[in-house]
């Protein structure tokens, strides 16, 4: 097995556990039932940051944003502004900022609407 089909294959995995069902719907287009996602509310993103040659002030930021997770082969080529809506709970997430979004994963910032 390749590395490329042995991460694919445990994405899926990872989406069965984790995953919600959702709708997608990009601007201008009909909803998208029936989507696999994953959809993390606490991502945590870190970044250092230093000023001058002596490093002073340096420091590191945590922050943490929402993510959402599609694959490709289900919803196409999606964009910012596209509204994703758990089935189960209701809440809906509009996609701001492509993290990811050349292969057949598609991750995305998002926030929650």
């Amino acid at each position: 097995m390749s590395f490329k089909s042995m991460t694919a294959a445990m994405t899926v995995m990872a989406r069965g556990a984790f995953g919600s069902t959702v709708t997608v719907t990009p601007p201008g287009a009909g909803p998208i039932p029936g989507v696999g996602a994953i959809i993390d509310k606490g991502a945590e993103v870190t970044d250092e940051f230093g000023a001058g040659s002596d490093n002073r002030g340096f420091g590191v930021v945590t922050a943490t944003r929402i993510e959402v997770e599609l694959f490709r082969s289900e919803v196409g080529s999606v964009g910012r502004g596209t509204l994703v809506q758990d089935d189960d709970t209701g809440e809906v997430f509009r996609l701001l900022d492509p993290i990811e979004a050349s292969g057949e994963i598609m991750r995305w910032v998002a926030s929650q609407v």
